[in-house]
């Protein structure tokens, strides 16, 4: 067993030796609080208006994120791969908002073309029993992995292709800011704040919630267009660098709280 397959290797299933897997993210529930709630400094003003010392007063669980932490790891190019060395990546946690149904059944239509690629789930929730009973019933069981709870969320982002998410609904996906700094291609539904954070086929690839023939075109397209995987790849980590990172969110909440004191 390679390195690789033991970093993929589920509690309880083996993995099979297909070339290319799909991973689902990590649930809040077992993320840790510096993780889901991050204490952002903000600034304490005297009677001039001046800042002293900064104070921690504002919370959010929308945690910038640290590009240097979820680096690329010199992922080779889609195509290249050996046996167990090439991945995909789907995200969502589980749970009815993220649809995971919908990812299922996509994984179906594309599962026929793409023989060296399996889905893997990563974390845990209320409808884990339905969606590995639906996996059975859609016939793809051998090709979907439940690797329940898992600490080294990076290294798997670093080991993984690409990465969807199917949610019904979203407001800023941490996870998906995380697998665009790992440099992964993004296939996401056009919902909440994705398509802020993803511009379709400039960063990622956009589709409707609920569909799954557009789902599964954007799983192909990924997959077979290596070029275009590199691209968004690439384009995705620099908008991450660009835009989200937490030094910079820091200085935007700081900038803000200064404006408003001022009047």
């Amino acid at each position: 067993m390679t390195p690789r397959d033991q970093l993929m290797r589920p509690a309880s299933s083996s993995l099979s030796n297909n070339n290319a897997w799909i991973l689902s993210q990590v649930p809040s529930s077992c993320q840790s609080r510096s993780r889901r709630q991050q204490v952002i400094p903000l600034p304490q003003f005297n009677s001039a208006g001046k800042s002293s010392h900064p104070m921690p007063v504002l919370r959010t669980n929308k945690m910038p994120v640290n590009a240097a932490r979820w680096g690329t790891g010199g992922r080779p190019p889609l195509g290249e791969r050996t046996c167990g060395g090439r991945s995909g990546s789907i995200s969502p946690t589980l749970h009815p908002v993220k649809d995971q149904p919908t990812l299922l059944r996509a994984f179906v239509a594309v599962a026929p073309e793409l023989p060296d690629v399996d889905l893997l789930m990563v974390g845990d929730g209320q409808l884990r029993a339905e969606l590995e009973s639906l996996a059975v019933e859609l016939r793809i069981a051998k090709r979907v992995k439940f690797l329940g709870i898992r600490t080294d969320i990076p290294e798997l982002m670093r080991a993984s292709d690409a990465f969807a998410l199917t949610s019904l609904s979203e407001d800023a996906s941490l996870t998906l800011l995380e697998a665009m700094a790992s440099g992964l291609p993004v296939a996401v539904t056009a919902v909440g704040g994705n398509p802020e954070i993803v511009r379709h086929e400039r960063e990622g690839l956009l589709f409707a919630r609920g569909d799954v023939n557009a789902c599964a075109d954007a799983l192909r397209r990924l997959f077979r267009d290596s070029e275009l995987a590199e691209r968004l790849g690439a384009a995705g980590r620099e908008r991450v660098v660009e835009r989200y990172q937490l030094s910079r969110t820091v200085e935007e909440y700081y900038k803000l709280y200064c404006r408003f004191a001022r009047g």
